[in-house]
């Protein structure tokens, strides 16, 4: 798995996330990430795993906690990997909306989910970047 893009873009290594999740990331930057890859305030609350309400009352300045700061840090890496792949963020933004063969359940083989509904784990995050690896190098 490759959270560590060997790309052109800046990607945070794995031990600068431990340390942004422990100091905490400003609201504003989950906003900034949100209007790039055209999230809601909902979809962006999900991939944060907070409640919508409480999103939507941070003030830009606010501190997110150690579950979201470390969600955001690797929602840019997840992005920077993905501008990488696709070089253009209208793109990967449609790809990241578009069911994927790939994600579908065993226990519900009708249904394709799509990148952007597994990024409500930890282990979502995970999945998504190697099929962004597996593109990237032409597996699929």
């Amino acid at each position: 798995m490759s959270l560590q893009s060997s790309s052109s873009r800046p990607s945070t290594p794995l031990a600068g996330i431990i340390r942004q999740a422990r100091v905490g990331v400003f609201q504003a930057e989950a906003a900034k990430l949100a209007v790039q890859l055209s999230l809601t305030e909902k979809e962006m609350a999900t991939l944060l795993a907070m409640n919508l309400r409480t999103f939507q009352r941070r003030q830009a300045s606010d501190k997110l906690d150690s579950v979201a700061s470390e969600r955001l840090a690797l929602l840019k890496n997840l992005t920077n990997h993905g501008l990488d792949v696709f070089e253009d963020q209208q793109k990967f933004n449609r790809w990241l909306r578009q069911p994927l063969r790939v994600l579908t359940s065993e226990d519900d083989p009708g249904s394709e989910a799509t990148p952007l509904a597994t990024l409500d784990t930890a282990t979502g995050y995970r999945l998504v970047d190697a099929i962004l690896t597996r593109l990237e190098h032409g597996v699929f």
